[in-house]
């Protein structure tokens, strides 16, 4: 269906509208026309009315009034009144009384004997008190046409009869015929009708003309932009904005502002689908580096899972050495608590060596707290492993130590019961304490041999922890600093020990010493153990948690897998717009 302008559809309007104004008009200038005839035979009879009742003697008809009777005044006026029906042509002429009981014909125009002719004081039948009220007070009036059954189309006219003094002594009638109205009304419309008819096609037809020019030159633009739109809809951006430019206004109204308004728009839309063009790019460049580094952060995941597996199972292996190895040390100290009893000075050296052990422990403690999350975690992890291996060198150290302190005990033993053997009797109890002393350092002597050999297995442990966090090694390096400040505290421990060692050799309370340093170390055991335990503990939780974080990883790279394809979508749907 083609479709019209807008000019044309506006050129219609104005032809419709004019169509309407023309009959309006018409019907006004018909009832105009019509009422105009009317009121000239009106106006006619009016002054046929007045220019009779200056004819008639006013002082004569005031005398006829006074007594109503057929007089000379009577007749004289009557006489008057039918020449002038004679000779005027009206449809009848006569003389009114009224009041407001009563309107009476009092002298008509007919001859004498004629029907129809009125008698004194005769009622009228068309005319009210209303309609001759105001000729009573002076002035001049007529009805309007009358349709009568019995006389026909008619109006009257009245006008006041004056005497000499001013004062209105009766009323003149005049009745004119109006049944030519009809016909003079009708001969008038068709003379005035077709002129008009054509006046206004004229002027509709020139205002047409110029409406739908003036239409067409000014919404030209418009029909540029529709188009112009058609292309922007199309996504034909760049077609649309030349078609736009191109348009010349002659003028500024609001064709020229929705023209510029579009360009405008375009502009603003444009660099909006540049931005977004931009942002889309960076988007799909964005969610590619984040599907890499997601891929790398799995499977660097799943290493560490693996490692903390093998790491949990190790933890495990090294907390039951550490039982069996308290066990072991349980036993010694109970040996060795006998010889303690003997040893004063040891005391108070192991004391010190206790100091420096809690010392350690409680640095052990600050580590553990700095463990936050799964690396700091699994780097405290082989620090811990580490410093067990340092402390069963240590305590592997202890036992050489004990081992050539049972040794020369021994020697003293053996050295006082030949002493002792010499004194004959008096060294009969001497030689006694000798040999029970040497007992307890043939004891203490298997027993430190006994730790040794726990300490070697603790040691192979150890190693294969050790074995399991250098392949991961890489990756908890950041965790170094903590644990060289353990083993430094740990390195004046050993000093310690040594000039224990030294002061042992010198004291002769070797026993005590030996007493007090293996509740010490049994204690350090315990600790060990705590710290194995804690360490497997922990080691699982890593596990699990890096088992949750593979999960997580995999919706994030499902995820950015997404986001890569609504990039690609819009990309797309962007590159439709040229």
């Amino acid at each position: 269906m083609k479709r019209k302008s807008l000019s044309t559809k506006m050129a219609l309007i104005l032809i419709t509208v004019m169509l309407f104004l023309f009959l309006a008009v018409s019907a006004l200038f018909t009832m105009s026309t019509l009422r105009t005839v009317e009121d000239s035979i009106r106006s006619q009879a009016v002054s046929t009315a007045n220019y009779l009742a200056s004819k008639i003697d006013g002082d004569e008809y005031k005398e006829f009034t006074e007594d109503s009777v057929e007089n000379d005044a009577y007749w004289d006026i009557r006489n008057q009144l039918i020449n002038v029906l004679n000779s005027t042509g009206v449809l009848y002429v006569y003389t009114l009384q009224a009041d407001p009981s009563a309107v009476q014909i009092m002298i008509d125009g007919y001859a004498k004997g004629v029907e129809g002719a009125a008698t004194i004081g005769q009622p009228t039948t068309g005319t009210t008190y209303n309609d001759v009220k105001a000729v009573l007070e002076g002035e001049s009036v007529s009805t309007k046409v009358i349709d009568d059954p019995e006389f026909g189309r008619y109006l009257s006219a009245f006008s006041p009869i004056k005497a000499s003094n001013g004062d209105i002594v009766g009323i003149l009638a005049v009745d004119i015929a109006a049944e030519n109205v009809k016909e003079i009304q009708s001969n008038l419309l068709k003379t005035t009708i077709p002129i008009v008819a054509l006046l206004f096609f004229v002027i509709i037809l020139i205002l047409t003309i110029i409406f739908y020019i003036y239409t067409k030159r000014t919404f030209a633009p418009l029909g540029v932009v529709s188009e112009a739109l058609g292309d922007f809809a199309e996504g034909k951006w760049t077609m649309a904005s030349k078609k736009v430019g191109a348009i010349k206004f002659k003028s500024e109204n609001e064709i020229s502002a929705l023209a510029k308004a579009f360009t405008a728009s375009y502009k603003q839309l444009s660099a909006t689908m540049n931005e977004i063009t931009s942002q889309s790019n960076r988007i799909s460049q964005s969610s590619t580096q984040l599907y890499g580094t997601i891929e790398e952060t799995m499977e660097t995941n799943r290493m560490i899972n693996a490692h903390m597996v093998e790491l949990a199972e190790g933890s495990a292996k090294s907390l039951q050495h550490s039982e069996e190895s308290v066990t072991a040390l349980e036993e010694m100290a109970i040996g060795i608590h006998k010889i303690a009893d003997s040893g004063n000075d040891m005391t108070n050296t192991s004391n010190d060596v206790a100091e420096f052990i809690s010392k350690g422990h409680e640095e052990s403690k600050e580590v553990v707290i700095k463990i936050k999350d799964v690396q700091q975690m699994f780097h405290q992890t082989g620090t811990k492993v580490a410093e067990l291996s340092n402390q069963s060198k240590q305590i592997q150290e202890i036992t050489v130590v004990m081992t050539g302190i049972a040794e020369q005990t021994n020697l003293l033993a053996l050295n006082a019961a030949i002493e002792a053997a010499r004194a004959g009797e008096a060294g009969k109890g001497f030689a006694v304490v000798a040999d029970e002393v040497r007992k307890l350092a043939e004891q203490s002597k298997r027993s430190a041999e006994e730790i040794r050999t726990l300490i070697d297995n603790f040691e192979l442990v150890t190693n294969e922890v050790s074995d399991v966090m250098d392949a991961t090694s890489a990756k908890v390096i950041e965790g170094t600093e903590s644990v060289q400040e353990i083993g430094n505290m740990l390195e004046r421990i050993v000093n310690r020990i040594a000039q224990i060692n030294l002061e042992i050799q010198d004291n002769s309370a070797v026993t005590e010493e030996m007493s007090a340093g293996s509740e010490e170390i049994l204690a350090a055991f315990e600790d060990i153990k705590g710290f194995a335990r804690n360490t497997a503990t922990q080691t699982i939780e890593v596990a699990e948690s890096a088992a949750e974080q593979t999960k997580a990883m995999g919706t994030l790279e499902a995820m950015s897998g997404d986001l890569q394809k609504i990039s690609q979508s819009l990309s797309e749907l962007i590159e439709k717009f040229e």
